[in-house]
């Protein structure tokens, strides 16, 4: 076995790691962490930007088009 061989299996088994370390973890801050309280300010720019990226999404094919389903990974500009 050669060093890049080893290298990859190092870095396999620490991504691995990470993942599973990773999910739970923020599962777990998303369930425990503090809930932040949003001055009326604050949620009529969220609920605008949202608006705003629901607009877009209809706008262009990458909403729940039953015409063309899957038209987004069609594409090879990713």
């Amino acid at each position: 076995m050669n060093d890049t061989n080893l290298y990859m299996v190092f870095g396999l088994i620490i991504l691995a790691g990470l993942v599973i370390f990773l999910i739970p973890a923020t599962i777990w801050l998303r369930t425990h962490g503090k809930k932040k309280k949003m001055t009326p300010e604050q949620r009529i720019k969220a609920l605008q930007s949202e608006a705003y990226v629901n607009e877009f999404v209809n706008m262009t094919n990458y909403g729940n088009s039953n015409a063309d389903p899957g038209h987004a990974w069609n594409h090879d500009h990713w």
